[in-house]
């Protein structure tokens, strides 16, 4: 039985690459998105002159891109079933 001893040095690289395979994912469903038009508008405020493009390019929108890929990757709860109480 062979042993892969250079298989550490991949998991990282393998781990990155899902990492950035579901962060493209979550930025694809975000920009179809009622929060990405909200979040838009919402750094406008701050931000009047500037364009969709330069807020593309801003932490701000990473940060809104996680927080939707964090929302949409949540485990489901009672209330996602049942409604509140």
């Amino acid at each position: 039985m062979a042993i892969d001893y250079d298989a550490w040095l991949e998991q990282p690289y393998q781990d990155e690459c899902e990492a950035q395979e579901a962060y493209d994912q979550a930025e694809e469903e975000f920009r179809d998105s009622d929060s990405y038009w909200e979040s838009y508008e919402e750094w406008l405020k701050t931000n009047e002159g500037k364009t969709q493009a330069d807020w593309e390019q801003t932490s701000d929108y990473t940060s809104s891109v996680e927080s939707y890929q964090a929302m949409i990757n949540e485990p489901p709860t009672k209330e996602d079933y049942y409604g509140p109480y």
